[in-house]
């Protein structure tokens, strides 16, 4: 039977699959991706024994885990993956980068 609808009418976005691989990618590069800001950071904390201010670059690898999750997730193609992702970086900000912010703060003022 030919695809009803308009001629010329094709379907160039079919429904995603309703299997949740996507998220679970996601999930995975989420824990890469803050593995390499983890790397980041302790980059971080070495440049700030020569005077650089340590806490920029510590945040500024957390920060760009967190950009490409936001970049993945509003591409329409890697949107589940961009959840998956998202989902680990704000639970690592909650969870690790929080706190741990908070106390270097609390032991240095």
């Amino acid at each position: 039977a030919p695809p009803e609808g308009p001629p010329g009418a094709t379907d160039r976005h079919p429904e995603p699959s309703p299997v949740g691989g996507h998220v679970a990618a996601g999930v995975g590069l989420g824990l890469l991706g803050l593995v390499a800001g983890l790397i980041v950071a302790f980059s971080g904390v070495n440049l700030g024994t020569v005077g650089f201010p340590a806490w920029i670059t510590t945040l500024t690898g957390f920060s760009l885990v967190t950009a490409v999750g936001v970049v993945l997730t509003v591409l329409r193609r890697t949107r589940r993956t961009g959840a998956g992702y998202l989902i680990v970086v704000a639970a690592s900000w909650i969870v690790i980068i929080g706190p741990c912010v908070t106390l270097q703060y609390a032991f240095h003022a």
